[in-house]
């Protein structure tokens, strides 16, 4: 989720739409949200990298999976 998602969600939050699970967000309106920190337990992302090998990968998109995957492994 990008960050223009995430005030989306907060937005919706606002709005008495929902509650939502979001990264620290710099710059929240805290006028109609409340922010808690949640310590215990620790949350963690996992992002994951896939593609189609026997369709064509573009240059560009090659170079970035390399990248990727050499940084990460």
């Amino acid at each position: 989720m990008n960050s223009g998602r995430h005030a989306t969600v907060a937005g919706l939050v606002g709005s008495g739409l929902g509650v939502s699970l979001l990264p620290d967000l710099q710059g929240l309106d805290t006028h109609k949200v409340v922010q808690v920190r949640l310590n215990v337990p620790e949350c963690h992302r996992s992002i994951g990298l896939a593609w189609r090998i026997e369709r064509y990968l573009p240059p560009a998109a090659g170079s970035f999976k390399n990248f990727i995957i050499a940084k990460f492994s």
